[in-house]
């Protein structure tokens, strides 16, 4: 018996040191894959996908960081591109322009050509759901009067990788306000919302016929989708709106009039919003508001009178708030009267709220949102006048 007892432990001790030897089945090394960080998404002229990539080219890096080298003359990345019926062909025909396997888990943004988007997000969507190496934190984005590719392909005086750079674009827009940043695994949340419409950040050229570098290219504005096509865009103070409503704001800067000096402005950094969307049905009667509560520092006065001599610091209040009312408002119709989407998220709070009610009204939402008179609520409280209190100027006469 203790014989058996030992021979078992003997193993159980065997199979032990086993399991703490093991390397990871699956393990690469790094010089046998491409890792890709950006992904350009198109549609061509025969009705096919293609998709573009944007690999990190190691050669140049290791020069870089060597100080040098003989390859230090090599771009950062390397762009490959291939077609096919589906992304999963596409991304199987890209295995003949690269010699190593993609790694796609470091991805930093996907680029949507804008003809592609309107045919639908369905199969994207679903191909980077479904794959277990795509990252659900990658930053998706449209691109409005431009391919993806061409996106992918133009150069960045600031980092050494486009997709880098917009990654850190994206996150420096949160102090604009006025593009709509969102990620694949937001993407997915609202497209499962009941009768939510997804709103996307867009790329655009600007006001150059060719942008040559990334700088020279607008990060602001948005997409509109219903039922999972782009059906139209928010200019970015109609974006900026949309955010104010859906507590989307972490910062901006507003502009208006001197109530002194009309013909002036104030600017005003707004450092806190809290932006919240109400449904409720009573009495067969549904009520739709939106409420901002927003605060602020005064930044700038353009003018030769001080403000706080005058007591108009209620009256600048009352203005910020207009302010931010108007393109509330202009988010609201945009959604209501052209593009009959509900984006806010109101069907989402009936469904979680008044499940029993919203089975009721799902099936005619898109009509019922769109002539819903939409109550607007905002307050707006002025921090701080800043480290001074009157204009740099105004002792100053000419």
């Amino acid at each position: 018996m203790n014989k058996k007892i030992c021979k078992i432990n003997f193993l159980v001790s065997i199979l032990t040191i086993l399991s703490l030897t093991t390397a990871c089945w699956n393990n690469r090394d790094i010089t046998d894959i491409a890792i890709a960080v950006g992904v350009g998404l198109d549609k061509t002229d025969s009705g096919e996908i293609e998709l573009t990539i944007e690999l990190v080219n190691p050669s140049a890096i290791q020069a870089e960081e060597g100080g040098g080298g003989g390859r230090g003359n090599s771009p950062s990345s390397i762009e490959v591109s291939a077609s096919g019926a589906t992304i999963f062909a596409a991304a199987r025909n890209l295995i003949g322009h690269s010699s190593r396997k993609m790694f796609f888990s470091h991805i930093q943004v996907v680029i949507i050509g804008e003809s592609l988007a309107r045919d639908g997000l369905g199969e994207i969507i679903d191909f980077w759901e479904r794959d277990h190496e795509t990252r659900r934190k990658a930053d998706f984005l449209i691109a409005k009067g431009i391919t993806a590719k061409e996106i992918l392909k133009t150069q960045t005086q600031i980092e050494n990788l486009t997709s880098i750079h917009f990654m850190k674009s994206l996150e420096a827009s949160n102090a604009i306000g006025k593009i709509r940043k969102i990620t694949l695994f937001d993407i997915i949340q609202q497209i499962h919302e009941p009768g939510r419409s997804v709103v996307i950040g867009t790329v655009s050229p600007g006001s150059a016929s060719e942008a040559a570098y990334i700088e020279d290219m607008e990060f602001q504005g948005a997409s509109v989708f219903k039922y999972g096509r782009l059906i139209g865009f928010l200019s970015p103070s109609e974006t900026r709106g949309f955010l104010f409503a859906t507590d989307k704001i972490q910062s901006t800067i507003l502009t208006v009039p001197n109530p002194l000096v009309p013909e002036k402005l104030f600017a005003v950094e707004v450092f806190n919003s809290k932006g919240n969307v109400e449904a409720k049905l009573e009495k067969n009667q549904l009520k739709l508001k939106i409420k901002v509560e927003a605060m602020g520092n005064l930044g700038e006065i353009i003018g030769e009178k001080s403000l706080v001599e005058f007591d108009l610091l209620n009256t600048l209040q009352r203005d910020l708030e207009e302010s931010i009312k108007k393109e509330i408002s202009q988010a609201v119709k945009k959604a209501q009267q052209e593009y009959q989407s509900d984006i806010f998220g109101f069907g989402g709070v009936l469904y979680r709220k008044q499940y029993e009610d919203w089975l009721k009204l799902e099936d005619n939402w898109e009509n019922i949102f769109s002539n819903t008179p939409i109550e607007i609520d905002v307050k707006f409280s002025l921090n701080t006048s800043g480290l001074i209190k009157e204009p740099a100027f105004s002792n100053i006469r000419e």
